[in-house]
């Protein structure tokens, strides 16, 4: 089988990301096909989140020694060294309990902005109007809830039939909704915290090896930050950005501790 190759710099050397073909056009693909497409994105944004690089193979020449890791649909059985493989296992209609081929990808998408929309209505009345796009960004937000709330090599279970409410589609997620409500909190209260420092109303974050975490009183608080503080330390871990790290503190309701004391909790 062709593969599409992608070349991540890693912090000791380079990491091969390869995949099965898939449709060129999305829409034409269909929903094992979609999470698997969904993964490779996934994967790549988490490298390039933790400060990797891609270097596409045309670019330069590929030593065998490089380690490589293919995403597939199923397994290949290969043996090769320095190659691990990560399945990601089929979609199936929850009704037939069998793989869906049926779907195609533009359906699915569609359905699920459809749904939004007929939500949005009840909720907001004609104000929907005119919220095309918006609603189509969402309702793809959505179908990667759907694909991607559990494990790759898990399969996922849909009911595929058209509802307004949005649940029942899976049995082990609480729902797109719920997750994507918590993730426009989380942005919010980081982009509220950036626009005060810029206002000066909070310092600037100081450097993560700098945190005074003895300051830290609470259990809970103490217990997530010693183990921040470790996965910090980890040479994998160095080029993210710390702020990302401590937002984990505001939700326990902390306040970041410094050699000056406390700063005040985030809005």
């Amino acid at each position: 089988m062709d593969q599409e190759h992608g070349l991540r710099t890693y912090g000791y050397g380079e990491i091969l990301l390869t995949s099965g073909t898939l449709p060129s056009d999305i829409n034409e693909m269909n929903l094992s096909q979609l999470r698997l497409h969904y993964l490779r994105s996934l994967v790549s944004n988490l490298l390039e989140c933790n400060g990797y690089t891609v270097i596409h193979p045309q670019e330069r020449q590929v030593s065998g020694s490089v380690i490589q890791i293919h995403l597939a649909l199923s397994s290949s059985n290969s043996a090769l060294l320095n190659r691990h493989e990560v399945v990601c296992a089929s979609v199936v209609n929850s009704k037939h309990d069998a793989k869906e081929d049926s779907l195609f990808a533009r359906h699915y998408l569609k359905q699920r902005t459809k749904e939004l929309e007929l939500m949005s209505r009840h909720k907001y009345g004609e104000q929907v109007v005119g919220w095309g796009e918006y609603l189509q960004q969402l309702g793809e937000a959505v179908v990667k809830v759907d694909l991607l709330h559990v494990k790759p090599g898990k399969v996922i279970p849909l009911d595929l039939q058209p509802t307004t409410s949005g649940r029942g589609r899976h049995t082990s997620c609480k729902g797109a909704a719920f997750v994507l409500y918590n993730c426009a909190r989380l942005a919010a209260i980081c982009k509220q915290f950036d626009d005060k420092v810029a206002e000066g109303y909070y310092p600037h974050l100081i450097p993560l090896q700098d945190v005074d975490f003895s300051l830290l009183k609470q259990e809970v608080v103490a217990t997530v930050m010693a183990q921040t503080e470790q996965e910090a330390s980890h040479p994998r871990l160095q080029n993210v950005p710390h702020p990302i790290i401590l937002a984990r503190l505001h939700p326990c309701g902390g306040s970041w501790a410094t050699p000056g004391g406390p700063y005040p909790k985030g809005g």
